[in-house]
C-alpha cells in the first residue's frame, strides 16, 4: 500500500521539502506530495540520495511543464534556453543541481545521455505550445513521447535499479519498455487535458484523432482501451534479470499511479482534494 510506503519514507519526504525551499520562487508546492508518491512507488532502492535525485528530476519535469503551460511568471524566452542561462538563474541552478548528482553517481557518459533526453523533452514541450501538423497519430506519439518527461526519469531509475543501459538504442526490450511507458503517460495526459488544450490550441491525441473520428467521447473510449492494453503489456513483460523485473514492476506501478492521479478533478492541484488523494494513497 502506498500509504505504508509514504510513512516509511517520511525522512526522505522532509529532506525533499527542505531541498525544495531553495527553489520556492519557481516551484508550485501543491505538486510535492504527488511527485513524492510517484517516486517512492516506482523504486525499490533504499538509498536516500538516489530517491532524492529521482524527486529532483520529478520536480524539474513539473517546473518545466508549468513554465511551458504559462503557469509560472517567468515565461519570456527562458523556455527555449534552459541549458544556456546565467548561473544565477534559479532554473539553471536547479538543472545543474540534478546534473551534478547524475555525474557524481553515474559518471559523465550517463550525464551526456541524460542531457540528450532532457533537451528532447524541452524541444517537444516547446513545439506543443503551437498546433503542429502531424502526419498521423503515430507521428504525433513519436514526436511527443519525450515531452512528458518520462525518459529522463526512467533512465535514472534504470541505473538505480542496476539495469545496464549502455547501447540502449540497440536493446529492443529496454527500448520497448521506455517507449511503452512514455506513450502510456502521453495518452493518459491527453485524456485529462484535451478540454483545456482545445481552448489553448495545443496538440493533443484526441484532437488529432478527431480528424477521422468526429465523436470525442468515442475517441476517448478508444484511447482508454488503448491505455489499458499498454499497461497490461508493461505488467506482463517477463525477464530473467531480477533487476530488470524491478524496473518493469516499478514503471507499471508508476504508470498506474499517474493514471489514477489524473482522474482527480484538477490534478494540477491534487492535494487540495484531500479525500480523493487519501483514497489514492490507500488504494495504490
Amino acid at each position: 500500500m502506498l500509504l505504508i510506503q509514504f510513512l516509511r519514507n517520511k525522512k526522505t519526504y522532509q529532506e525533499y521539502k527542505n531541498w525544495l525551499q531553495r527553489y520556492k520562487e519557481i516551484y508550485n508546492f501543491k505538486r510535492t506530495l504527488p511527485i513524492f508518491c510517484s517516486v517512492i512507488i516506482s523504486t525499490s532502492t533504499k538509498n536516500e540520495k538516489y530517491k532524492l535525485l529521482l524527486l529532483k528530476i520529478g520536480s524539474w519535469i513539473y517546473i518545466v511543464d508549468d513554465l511551458f503551460d504559462d503557469r509560472l511568471k517567468d515565461w519570456e524566452d527562458i523556455s527555449g534556453n534552459l541549458y544556456n542561462l546565467d548561473s544565477k538563474n534559479l532554473y539553471f541552478k536547479l538543472l545543474n543541481d540534478i546534473r551534478s548528482d547524475i555525474s557524481n553517481f553515474f559518471g559523465d557518459e550517463n550525464l551526456h545521455k541524460w542531457d540528450n533526453y532532457s533537451k528532447k523533452m524541452l524541444v517537444e514541450m516547446k513545439n506543443e505550445n503551437y498546433k503542429q501538423n502531424y502526419l498521423s497519430l503515430e507521428d504525433y506519439l513519436n514526436k511527443s513521447k519525450h515531452s512528458v518527461g518520462l525518459f529522463i526519469f526512467t533512465m535514472i531509475l534504470s541505473l538505480i535499479e542496476g539495469v545496464d543501459i549502455a547501447n540502449f538504442e540497440n536493446k529492443e526490450d529496454l527500448n520497448d519498455l521506455f517507449n511503452k511507458s512514455a506513450i502510456y503517460i502521453r495518452l493518459v495526459n491527453d485524456l485529462r487535458s484535451y478540454q483545456r488544450e482545445i481552448i489553448e490550441g495545443k496538440s493533443n491525441y484526441i484532437l488529432i484523432m478527431n480528424k477521422d473520428v468526429d465523436d470525442i467521447m468515442r475517441s476517448k473510449k478508444q484511447i482508454e482501451s488503448q491505455t489499458e492494453i499498454i499497461l497490461k503489456e508493461i505488467k506482463d513483460l517477463k525477464r530473467t534479470d531480477r533487476n530488470f523485473n524491478n524496473l518493469e514492476y516499478g514503471l507499471y506501478k508508476f504508470c498506474k499511479f499517474i493514471n489514477n492521479l489524473y482522474k482527480i478533478d484538477d490534478f494540477h492541484n491534487a492535494t487540495s482534494k484531500k479525500f480523493a488523494f487519501f483514497r489514492l494513497l490507500i488504494t495504490n
